[in-house]
This record gives structure tokens, C-alpha cells and sequence, in this order.
């Protein structure tokens, strides 16, 4: 789990490494300065970084790091003790506040990213929201225009579902939106992006495949989820548009323009279809009904 904001080019032995000099400069800090002057809060400093940056038990790694060179630190200094124990008691008792302190941060860097998951998560169904969809696209598109890499692009709306809640019942509703995303999560690559856009309406995005390879699975996805529609009694098709982008048209917008167009065109045609279309040429047309359009076998 990374957390938001995170620069995903610093990697985290990096941290880790800045975390382990941070504790050696403070010590010597600690040391130059003697027993006159206290650096001991700036060991949290390290802590707390390694912490949000990489993780707790690394944090707790410097947490034990800090703990001994504060103690170190304060031998060199030459600090006086009457008793033997007493600089082991001491670090014992830092090591405890500094764990504890690990543990704090641990459980805020958990609560922020377990809150930025569900601003970019659909509650009901686990997929991502339409907000995190339309991030992920802007930056699959960037990333196309870079390295020449063509993706697709998926607009799926489920025929009858207003039938299924008006005579089932929402909570069966809620079931088929549900059984939905699990059998497109099931089906598709972890790369792949599932996305809930609202009500019935689906988006997904398939980085880096061909157009043969992206019509191949999206028709393949296509007869599992009537599959998994007909074992469950629903009553239950779907209209879909599916647009291969090789990064020539620019604007995420209209890219969603024509996937729509591709999806409603199914919806003006009967329904239970899949339409096809290169983003490049659908630009340049302005009648939908001669793209491809095909039953799944």
C-alpha cells in the first residue's frame, strides 16, 4: 500500500538509506554538542519518515537504530552513570517511546491511505470510482503518447437492469452489480482498470493490448458475464463499445465521447452487442453504424 503523494521514483531503500544517515548525522550532532544541548527529539524525525515513506517495520529498524546511537551518543559524551544498568535501563526506555511512536504513525499512514481507497472506490462493488477512472486515463493516454503503446478503451451497461430491480427488489440489484465486477475482475488482467461510472454503467481500461488481442477478451468477457447473468436467473445482456487507442487522438474526452457513442449505438441497435472502433478513424467519421459490430460467439 503506497501511500497518496508518495514520489514513486524515489524507491525505498532510498528512504530507507536517508533514514540511516539522518540517525548517524543527529548522533553525531549529539555527540560535537555534549550533554549541555538535547537532540534526542530529532531522532523521530528519521523515524517518522521511514515510517510513512517505506513502512513500519523498517521504521521500527530505525526506531532500534536511534535508540543505540542516543545511547552511544551519550557514552562518547562522556556521561556519567551510578549504577552499570542504568544507560541499558535508559535505552530500553527510548526504544519503547520510539516504538511507540512508530506505532502512532504506522496506524495514521494507515488510516489516510485506508481513506484515499475509498475516495477512489465504488462502496458496493469494489471498483474503482469514476473520479480514479478518469485519473487512470489521463495518465494511460500520457503514457501512450510517450511510448507508442496502444490501449483500449470500454464503455458496458447492463440491458434490463432496471426490470431486475423493479421486480426483484434492490438488494438483488445490488447482487448483479456486485456478481458484475467480480466476474470482470476475475477475467481481466491486473493491469486492467474496472471501473463503476454509476447506476449500470461500467468503464474499463486495458493498457498495453492489441486491437485483435482487446477484442478477443473483451468478447470472451462478454459470454462469461451472460454466463454468470444466466446461472444466477437474471435477465440480464449487455450493450458494450470497445475503442482501441494508439494515442493519435489526444483528448481523454474524446475518447469517452466515442466509446459512449460505440455503447449507445448498441443500445439504438436491439441491444446484447458489442461495437468495435479505432479511435483514430471513428474521429474522422461522423456515422457510427459503419464500425464493426458483432455477437460474441
Amino acid at each position: 500500500m503506497r501511500l497518496y503523494g508518495t514520489n514513486p521514483h524515489i524507491s525505498k531503500w532510498h528512504w530507507l538509506t536517508a533514514g540511516v544517515l539522518a540517525v548517524l548525522c543527529v548522533m553525531g550532532l549529539d555527540i560535537v554538542t555534549g550533554r549541555e544541548v538535547s537532540f534526542s527529539l530529532f531522532y523521530l524525525v528519521p523515524i517518522g519518515i521511514v515510517c510513512l515513506k517505506v513502512g513500519g517495520r523498517s521504521a521500527m529498524l530505525i526506531a532500534g537504530l536511534s535508540a543505540a546511537a542516543w545511547a552511544e551518543a551519550e557514552v562518547l559524551s562522556g556521561t556519567d552513570y551510578s549504577h552499570v544498568a542504568i544507560p541499558f535501563w535508559n535505552a530500553v526506555v527510548r526504544l519503547s517511546f520510539f516504538l511507540t511512536f512508530t506505532i502512532l504513525i504506522q496506524s495514521l499512514r494507515t488510516a489516510i491511505a485506508r481513506q484515499h481507497d475509498l475516495a477512489r472506490t465504488d462502496v458496493l462493488t469494489g471498483a474503482v470510482n469514476r473520479r480514479s477512472f478518469f485519473e487512470t486515463l489521463m495518465y494511460e493516454l500520457a503514457r501512450s503518447q510517450r511510448y507508442g503503446r496502444g490501449f483500449a478503451l470500454v464503455y458496458l451497461d447492463l440491458d434490463h437492469f432496471k426490470q431486475v430491480n423493479d421486480q426483484l427488489g434492490h438488494a438483488e440489484g445490488d447482487r448483479v452489480l456486485v456478481t458484475v465486477v467480480e466476474e470482470m475482475q476475475k477475467r481481466l488482467r491486473r493491469t486492467d482498470t474496472v471501473a463503476r461510472l454509476g447506476g449500470d454503467e461500467f468503464a474499463l481500461l486495458l493498457p498495453e493490448i492489441p486491437p485483435l488481442a482487446a477484442e478477443l477478451l473483451i468478447a470472451k468477457l462478454r459470454f462469461e458475464l451472460l454466463e454468470s447473468m444466466r446461472r444466477e436467473g437474471w435477465s440480464i445482456t449487455f450493450s458494450i463499445g470497445l475503442l482501441n487507442c494508439d494515442g493519435r487522438v489526444e483528448d481523454e474526452d474524446a475518447l469517452v465521447r466515442q466509446v459512449d457513442q460505440l455503447m449507445y449505438a448498441v443500445k439504438r441497435s436491439g441491444r446484447d452487442n458489442l461495437r468495435i472502433a479505432n479511435a483514430w478513424e471513428f474521429l474522422n467519421t461522423s456515422d457510427p453504424d459503419p464500425i464493426a459490430s458483432r455477437h460474441a460467439a
